[in-house]
């Protein structure tokens, strides 16, 4: 049982790193594909085996507002969660959303076995464990989609900054 309390400090720790969404390549990544590699980094020296897994979603299709909806015109984005092998079930947990976003983002609890919801309302399949796997960094690539999004990053950050006031 210690191991467990261990794997669920873990994931609480990381899912309450404030989801932020970054507008370089050299910021720190607390998106959910940056919090679920920061998990998967902490996991895997205990010895668990984990893998990503993949799906798509629409800004739209969750609570934000149109003004700050209107700043991305992108239809579809990647959503990044996590599979974790306990026992020989392969279990999602998904720690995209902060604690102090409840009221408005699915904010997951986790038992140390079961699966979680999925942070965000996707869009058909999720993506094969092959499909899914983290791809490879490219620096460049990376700041020329986040300089495409600035504005929308930079609204959507203090929206999430201003929910986490009014607690």
């Amino acid at each position: 049982h210690i191991m467990k309390k261990h794997i669920i400090k873990i994931f609480e720790d990381v899912r309450d790193i404030p989801y932020r969404l970054r507008f370089s390549a050299d910021d720190n990544d607390f998106s959910c594909d940056g919090k679920h590699r920061r998990l998967a980094e902490l996991l895997i020296p205990l010895g668990y085996e984990v893998r990503p897994r993949t799906c798509l979603y629409k800004w739209e299709s969750m609570p934000i507002p149109q003004s700050i909806l209107k700043l991305d015109p992108a239809e579809f984005y990647l959503h990044r969660f996590l599979e974790i092998l306990i026992g020989d079930r392969w279990v999602r947990i998904d720690v995209t959303w902060d604690r102090a976003l409840g009221r408005i983002f699915p904010v997951n609890e986790w038992d140390g076995k079961s699966d979680t919801a999925i942070g965000v309302p996707y869009v058909g399949n999720i993506f094969s464990p092959e499909d899914s796997e983290f791809p490879e960094f490219d620096k460049e690539k990376v700041d020329a989609n986040l300089k495409k999004r600035k504005i929308f990053h930079e609204a959507f950050n203090s929206w999430l900054d201003e929910i986490r006031k009014q607690k």
